[in-house]
């Protein structure tokens, strides 16, 4: 791995996020030291950033996965309702742990230097490096929250990336106070993966309706319609869901199985004519449809693409994102999911904890650390999924609201995407069906994320201009 690119990347997405252009980001120059990176954002200037960076330590990840994270201060004040959410900064992976010093300080009126080593931990965190390292996984094979350096240091429900770039914002403004950064807008990105549409027919599933699930109201829609009278209740959830979408001005994205039957996975036939219907009045209501690849996807390529395929047999040919199903994801699926043609993924998100996996609510083009390139596709990190307080981390009602209220205001702090995952099956199922309606209220009226929009904006040409050595 040539390091050196991968951390002009970094230093690009940290510069996006601190509100720089990528006009403005074209034009910086870059220059190598033995242990440190200078960046030149104005070229007919001699104002600096200088930034600590050692090539080896950023290519060493296992001699300091155990480190402990260091808590900088602001550079200014950043405004009471940004110190509420975002109190300190923290950079993960340091050699020798900091406290209370400022991560970005004045050296005169053109210098500004950092103190932590913020390209290396943004980098790890955005590609996660941690979870390329040997690890202890869960049951489903997963890389679990408690094994993150995050989770360790009792940040991983902030945006630590993010919110750090802000403080870089703040230096460039201190060596360029004619320069205003961008002001990121906050928006809202709710998806819904199909796990359960009441098909193949379960009588095992309908009487579950009755107990323990205690909603008679969807056994007695199975038995209607397994004598041919409607549609069985988790495929009405979907509607469901949608009308609650339309009612509250929502868009919501929904997200299809095209698998064949498993341990893990119902395996629905999206060629089945009341599931084609619900499918094309989504679509005619302007709902995006996106895919929900199958429990036995992960690692599995051909598998993948397969099932891709058969969704676009039903969708079209237009670009499509989605996430993997039981959140089975690993620093490799990213290739996948590109080599399959897709546009974006939402999976990277903990099951079993709430936050910022990638240290991030900000969509962005992951870093392949294993190529060593940058990868098409986009990444929206997901925040919080439906079952998590509930089921992972057993939370009060009153508990997960606030957690997530808290979640809200981070992702509004930095301007990045809340991104919500409801099952539709979770829209009619106690304790969700009244969690679900309270956190829409927690957003409230917030512009929708549009993966579109966002996949011309980040193809936008914003490599660093020149970057040399000493």
């Amino acid at each position: 791995m040539t390091i050196l690119k991968a951390i002009l990347y970094t230093l690009r997405e940290l510069g996006r996020r601190a509100g720089a252009s990528p006009e403005w980001i074209s034009g910086w120059r870059v220059r190598f030291g033995e242990k440190n990176l200078t960046l030149f954002p104005e070229p007919s200037s001699d104002a600096r950033v200088i930034f600590p960076f050692d090539p080896l330590k950023a290519r060493r990840f296992e001699t300091l996965k155990e480190s402990s994270p260091s808590r900088y201060e602001w550079m200014h004040f950043p405004g009471t309702a940004v110190s509420e959410t975002v109190p300190n900064l923290i950079v993960l992976f340091e050699d020798e742990p900091r406290e209370g010093v400022s991560l970005f300080q004045a050296r005169g009126e053109q210098t500004v230097e950092c103190q932590g080593d913020l390209l290396t931990c943004a980098l790890w965190t955005l590609a996660r490096m941690e979870e390329l390292q040997p690890a202890p996984l869960d049951e489903h094979a997963r890389f679990p929250a408690t094994a993150s350096a995050a989770f360790r240091a009792g940040c991983i429900e902030r945006p630590i990336v993010d919110e750090c770039a802000l403080s870089f914002a703040q230096a460039l403004s201190s060596v360029l106070p004619r320069w205003k950064p961008n002001a990121p807008a906050f928006r809202f990105k709710l998806s819904h993966d199909i796990d359960l549409v009441g098909f193949p027919r379960s009588l095992r599933s309908t009487v579950g309706h009755v107990y323990p699930r205690r909603i008679p109201q969807a056994f007695l829609r199975d038995v209607l319609s397994a004598a041919g009278a409607g549609i069985p209740a988790y495929l009405q959830s979907v509607l469901q869901t949608a009308l609650i979408s339309e009612k509250r001005g929502l868009h919501s994205s929904f997200y299809w199985q095209a698998c064949t039957p498993s341990a893990w996975d119902t395996g629905y036939d999206l060629q089945h004519p009341q599931i084609r219907a619900v499918i094309k009045s989504l679509s005619d209501r302007g709902f995006e449809l996106g895919i929900h690849p199958g429990y036995s996807t992960f690692n599995a390529p051909q598998r993948l693409q397969d099932e891709v395929n058969r969704l676009r047999a039903v969708v079209g040919d237009g670009p499509i994102g989605g996430r993997q199903h039981f959140l089975r994801w690993h620093p490799r699926t990213w290739r996948m999911w590109e080599d399959a043609h897709l546009a974006y993924d939402s999976t990277v998100g903990f099951a079993d904890a709430m936050g910022f996996r990638a240290g991030t609510c900000v969509p962005y083009h992951p870093w392949l650390i294993e190529e060593d390139r940058e990868s098409p596709l986009v990444e929206l990190p997901l925040i919080v999924m439906d079952c998590t307080p509930v089921r992972y981390m057993r939370l009060t009602n009153h508990q997960a609201l606030s957690r997530i209220a808290a979640l809200v205001a981070r992702c509004r702090s930095v301007g990045g995407v809340f991104a919500l995952l409801w099952h539709n099956d979770s829209v009619i199922t106690h304790p969700y069906a009244e969690l679900y309606p309270q956190i829409l209220d927690i957003v409230g009226k917030t512009a929708p994320y549009d993966y579109k929009s966002d996949l011309e904006l980040l193809s936008v040409p914003s490599d660093i201009g020149e970057a040399s050595a000493v």
